[in-house]
C-alpha cells in the first residue's frame, strides 16, 4: 500500500505538475464581492490576457528615420531567436467604421453641447463645412450625416487609442531593409511585416508587440532576457551600419532607448534569479550536509539510507496530497520540503544507536516510543493546518504531516532490514559529541547571578522584540523585480496609457442597457473629480445606453430639421432624419465589437444577454479598466461604487437583478488573503502547541512536560522577537517557518527530556539541527525576500530551540 501511494502520487504529478501561480495557493473566492461565476471571468481577464505578451518601445527622440531602422533590426533579432512571435495590434481604419444605425446616435460631448445651444446660423455653417470638406462626404454620407457628427465621434475615439499606424520608410515593398543609397539589404526569413505602430503623435517612438512562445520564460535559463539584450545590440549596430543615413550618427545611437516590459520578462528574470540563487545555495547546502553526515556516520551507505528514508517519506506525503487535491501549488511543495529538516531526525537516531544496539529489532523497540511521540507531536503541529478553510494551508498540512508519519514508518519497518549498511562503530566526531554534550550546563547549574542575568535578558529580548514587530502580508516577497524592468514598465505604462491589471470596476445588471446606463454614471463621476486624473476604458464610451441614444437622436433630428431648407436648396434633397422613438433600432454592443474597435474593447465584456438567456450566467457584466491609478486614488475609487444608486432591480428585466458597481482591487484582495493566511498559520501554530502540551502532559506529567514544551515555545517567540529587533516585517513566509521551528522544538524537547544524559541522543539531536540549518538556514542568504525570511526564521528559531533544550533538560532520564 505504501508503494502504491507513492506510485499514484508520482503518476498524477507527471500528468499535471505544480501550479506556479500565487493564485493557486489562495482560495477560489478571492473577490468576495463578486459571484463565483463572475469572479472566475474577471480572474481570467486580468491574469491571462497579458500572460505571454511583451511590449517594447523603440525611441530615438527627434529622429523618426533612425527609430524605424532600429525597430526593424530589433524586431528581426527577436524573431530570429525563435522565442517570439508577432502579436498583431488592430488600429482602426476610419472608412471601415460605418456602423449600422449610427446616424444621429453617437455624439461627442462637445457636439452634444453644441447641438443643445446652436443657432440656425451655426448649424448652417457646420453644414457648409461638411459639404466643403476636401476629405469627401464622410463615413455615412451627406444624406445620413450632413453635419459630420459621426465622423467627429469616430475621430475622437481613434485619437484616444495610444498607438497609430505609421509608414515604415526603412522598409521596402518586399520587406527588405534599405540602405542609404536605396538598395535593399538582406533580411532574415523571420523579418517582421511592413506594418509599423507608433505612439500617437510621435513618429520617433515606435511600438513593438510580441508574444513569447510557451515555456520560454519559465526555464530559468534567462533566454528571453538574453534575446532582448541581443536585439538591443542589433538595433545599435543597425544605426551604426547604415552609413550616411539621416539620424544614424553617433548622437542617434547614444539617444536610442528601448524599453520592454511584460509578464514574460518578469517571469524570466525571477526564474533565472531563482535558479542561479538556489543552485548556489543548494551547492553549499548539499556539500555541507554531505561532509557533516560523512564525518558523523563514517559510511556513504548510511548517508544513502538516511536520504532514502526521508525521500520515501516525502514521496508518500506527496502521493497523499496529490491524491486528495487535483494539483498542488509550488509554494506548497517548497513548504512541504521543510519536513526534511524534521524527518531526518528519525533516521539520525536510528543510525546513531546502531553501534551500541547492533540488534535492529531490539533497537526498534527501544527507540519506537520516543520516535513515535516526536513524530506524532510534529504531525499534529503540521496537521492543525488541515483544519483551516484555506486550500493552500490544507495542502501544506497534509503533505507535511503525511510525510512525517511515512518517514517514521520507513525508519521503523524498512531500515531494520537494511541494517547491514548501518555504522558498526562510532566515528571520532560521535565519540567527541557523546562525551561533551552531556556536560553542557543546565540552567539550574548556573550561578545565581547567571540565572538572574539570563532570565532578565530573555524577558527583555522577548518583550522589546515583540513590541517592535511589524506585520505585513508578504505579497511582494515572492517576486524578484529588477530595477530596470520596473522602470521600463513605468515608462511604457505612461507612454501607452496601459490599463492596470490590478484595479478595475465591474458593472453588472440584468440587461446590457442597464449595465451601460450605470457605466455612464460611473464615467461621469470619474471625470467630474479633477483629482482623479485617471483614464478609463469602458464600453459605454462606444455604446451609449438606450436613453442616451434616444436623447441624442432627438437632438440631431431637431438640428437636421432646422437645416433641411438650406440643404434642400443646395443639394435638392433634405437629410435622412433619425428616429428618436424608444422602439427605433439602436446601436448594440455586438455591432461595435464587430468593428475594428472590437480588438481594443472585446476584453471589457465579461458576460452578455446571450449568456444569461442560455442559463450559463445570471447577470450581464462589463469591466471598466483604469490607467494611471495611484495609491491616493484608491479610497475615492472605492467610494464610486455608490453611483448605481440604491441598487434598484432593473424594471425591464425578466428577473429582479440589482444593478451594481464594484471596485475590484486585486492587489488589496491578495494582501487581505495573505494576511488572513498569516494569521491562520499563527493561530494554527498556537492550536498545535496546545495539542502538543496535552501530549507532553500525557508523556511526562506536570513536573517535566514544561521541559519538552519550553524549547519550541521560546524558539517560536524568540524568532518573532528577533524579526522585531531587526526591523524586518513578519509575513506569511515567516510564519510558515515558525511551524517548522515548532515541530523541531517539540522533537528536541521530547528527545532530551526522555534521555537527558544520553550522549548519543544529544548527538543525534545536534546532527538534526546542523543539517536543518544547512538545508534551510542558508536560505537567509537569498535575495528573494520570501526565502530570506524563511531562512532567518529557521536560523533564529533553531538556535534558540537547541540552546533552551540543553538548558532545561532534566538531570535524570525520565522513567
Amino acid at each position: 500500500m505504501f508503494g502504491s501511494i507513492i506510485l499514484c502520487g508520482l503518476s498524477k504529478f507527471t500528468r499535471k505538475p505544480f501550479d506556479t501561480q500565487l493564485l493557486a495557493l489562495l482560495p477560489e473566492r478571492l473577490m468576495e464581492e463578486l459571484s463565483p461565476e463572475l469572479e472566475a471571468r474577471v480572474k481570467a481577464k486580468l491574469t491571462t490576457a497579458e500572460a505571454d505578451r511583451v511590449t517594447a518601445l523603440v525611441e530615438v527622440p527627434g529622429n523618426p528615420e533612425a527609430a524605424r531602422i532600429a525597430r526593424r533590426a530589433f524586431l528581426t533579432s527577436l524573431l530570429d531567436s525563435g522565442l517570439f512571435a508577432t502579436e498583431p495590434v488592430e488600429t482602426p481604419n476610419v472608412k471601415a467604421l460605418a456602423l449600422e444605425n449610427a446616424a444621429g446616435r453617437l455624439l461627442t460631448a462637445e457636439d452634444r453641447a453644441f447641438l443643445e445651444n446652436a443657432s440656425s446660423a451655426a448649424l448652417d455653417e457646420r453644414l457648409a463645412a461638411t459639404l466643403l470638406n476636401p476629405a469627401g462626404p464622410g463615413i455615412l454620407g451627406i444624406a445620413r450625416d450632413p453635419l459630420g457628427l459621426y465622423d467627429r465621434w469616430v475621430l475622437e475615439k481613434v485619437a484616444t487609442l495610444p498607438v497609430q499606424e505609421a509608414e515604415d520608410s526603412a522598409v521596402g515593398a518586399s520587406g527588405d531593409a534599405k540602405a542609404s543609397d536605396g538598395t535593399a539589404t538582406e533580411t532574415s526569413p523571420n523579418s517582421a511585416p511592413d506594418r509599423v505602430l507608433a505612439v500617437r503623435g510621435r513618429d520617433d517612438a515606435l511600438v513593438v508587440t510580441l508574444r513569447v512562445l510557451s515555456g520560454a520564460a519559465e526555464t530559468g535559463e534567462g533566454r528571453v532576457g538574453r534575446a532582448l539584450e541581443e536585439a538591443r545590440r542589433s538595433a545599435q549596430n543597425a544605426l551604426r551600419g547604415v552609413e550616411g543615413a539621416e539620424g544614424t550618427d553617433a548622437a542617434a545611437v547614444s539617444s536610442l532607448r528601448i524599453d520592454a516590459a511584460g509578464v514574460p520578462l518578469f517571469t524570466d528574470a525571477a526564474a533565472t534569479r531563482a535558479r542561479d540563487e538556489l543552485g548556489r545555495i543548494g551547492a553549499f547546502s548539499t556539500a555541507g550536509v554531505l561532509i557533516f553526515a560523512l564525518a558523523f556516520f563514517g559510511r556513504v551507505a548510511t548517508l544513502v539510507l538516511l536520504a532514502g528514508s526521508v525521500a520515501a517519506g516525502f514521496a508518500a506525503g506527496l502521493g497523499v496530497a496529490l491524491g486528495l487535491f487535483d494539483s498542488l501549488a509550488l509554494v506548497t511543495f517548497v513548504f512541504g520540503a521543510t519536513l526534511i529538516g524534521v524527518a531526518v531526525d528519525y533516521g539520525a537516531h536510528w543510525f546513531a544507536f546502531a553501534p551500541s544496539m547492533p540488534d535492529p529489532i531490539a533497537r526498534r523497540w527501544a527507540l519506537a516510543p520516543g520516535l513515535f511521540a516526536a513524530a506524532l507531536s510534529s504531525a499534529l503541529a503540521y496537521g492543525v493546518l488541515i483544519a483551516t478553510p484555506l486550500p493552500g494551508l490544507r495542502q501544506m498540512g497534509i503533505l507535511a504531516a503525511g510525510g512525517l508519519l511515512a518517514t517514521l514508518a520507513v525508519v521503523l519497518f524498512w531500515l531494520p532490514y537494511a541494517d547491514r549498511w548501518a555504522p558498526r562503530r562510532d566515528t571520532r566526531l560521535v565519540r567527541f559529541l557523546e562525551a561533551r554534550l552531556p556536560r553542557l550546563p543546565r540552567f539550574g547549574e548556573l550561578p545565581r547571578l547567571g540565572q538572574v542575568a539570563l532570565a532578565l535578558a530573555a524577558v527583555v529580548f522577548l518583550t522589546v522584540g515583540a513590541a517592535r514587530i511589524e506585520w505585513a502580508s508578504g505579497i511582494r516577497d515572492l517576486q524578484f523585480v529588477p530595477a530596470g524592468l520596473a522602470e521600463a514598465q513605468t515608462r511604457l505604462s505612461a507612454a501607452l496609457k496601459l490599463p492596470s491589471p490590478a484595479q478595475v470596476f465591474v458593472v453588472s445588471g440584468a440587461t446590457e442597457d442597464a449595465v451601460l446606463a450605470t457605466e455612464e454614471k460611473l464615467l461621469a463621476a470619474l471625470r467630474a473629480d479633477p483629482t482623479l486624473d485617471i483614464h478609463p476604458l469602458a464600453l459605454a464610451d462606444y455604446v451609449p445606453s438606450a436613453a442616451r441614444q434616444t436623447e441624442d437622436a432627438r437632438l440631431v433630428r431637431e438640428a437636421l430639421l432646422r437645416i433641411t431648407p438650406r440643404m434642400t436648396e443646395v443639394l435638392g434633397a433634405g437629410p435622412q432624419l433619425p428616429d428618436p422613438s424608444p422602439e427605433a433600432p439602436r446601436i448594440t454592443t455586438d455591432a461595435v465589437l464587430a468593428t475594428p474597435f472590437g480588438a481594443a474593447l472585446g476584453h471589457l465584456r465579461l458576460t452578455s444577454e446571450a449568456d444569461v438567456a442560455a442559463g450559463t450566467e445570471k447577470t450581464v457584466a462589463h469591466l471598466v479598466m483604469l490607467s494611471d491609478v495611484r495609491a491616493e486614488h484608491l479610497e475615492k475609487l472605492r467610494a464610486l461604487e455608490s453611483v448605481a444608486g440604491a441598487s434598484e432591480p432593473d424594471a425591464s428585466a425578466t428577473a429582479a437583478v440589482a444593478t451594481r458597481v464594484r471596485f475590484v482591487n486585486l492587489t488589496a484582495d491578495m494582501e487581505t488573503i495573505l494576511t488572513r493566511y498569516r494569521n491562520r498559520v499563527l493561530e494554527s501554530a498556537l492550536a498545535g502547541f496546545g495539542l502538543l502540551a496535552l501530549v507532553a502532559l500525557r508523556l511526562f506529567g506536570i513536573s517535566n512536560a514544561w521541559r519538552a514544551l519550553l524549547p519550541s515555545l521560546f524558539g517560536t517567540l524568540g524568532a518573532l522577537a528577533a524579526f522585531g529587533w531587526a526591523g524586518i516585517p513578519v509575513t506569511l513566509f515567516t510564519t510558515l517557518a515558525i511551524v517548522l521551528v515548532l515541530g523541531l522544538g517539540v522533537d528536541y524537547g521530547i528527545f532530551l527530556t526522555r534521555s537527558p544524559t544520553d550522549g548519543r541522543t544529544a548527538a543525534a539531536v545536534l546532527f538534526s539541527g546542523v543539517t536543518t540549518l544547512l538545508s534551510f538556514g542558508l536560505l537567509a542568504a537569498s535575495e528573494t525576500p520570501a526565502l530570506a525570511a524563511f531562512g532567518w526564521t529557521v536560523v533564529y528559531g533553531l538556535c534558540l530551540v537547541w540552546t533552551v533544550a540543553q538548558l532545561v533538560r532534566p538531570r535524570k532520564p525520565f522513567a
